[in-house]
């Protein structure tokens, strides 16, 4: 189990040098954050992805919420299908 301790201290060492400790950010929202900063992305995208498939779709609406309003991620209007918001990191 050693190992799986030292993956959560480095878990929050990379959080803290993001500066996502000081938000005070739940678990979910810091999963999404993760995966819209990994690439950009599509809200569905998340919502289909494995890791999500146990979190509520509201729960993942309120994360990206959450982050736009922190300014964290930003949105931007897909160029081929308007309805389509990109998340991604500036």
């Amino acid at each position: 189990m050693k190992t799986l301790f030292e993956k959560r201290q480095s878990i929050r060492n990379a959080e803290s040098s993001l500066g996502l400790t000081d938000l005070k950010l739940n678990e979910h929202t810091k999963a999404v954050y993760a995966f819209i900063r990994h690439g950009e992305s599509y809200q569905d995208e998340i919502l289909k992805h494995d890791y999500f498939k146990d979190v509520s779709t509201s729960t993942i609406k309120r994360s990206v919420q959450i982050l736009l309003e922190t300014n964290l991620v930003t949105v931007r209007i897909d160029g081929v299908d308007r309805r389509k918001r990109i998340l991604f990191i500036p």
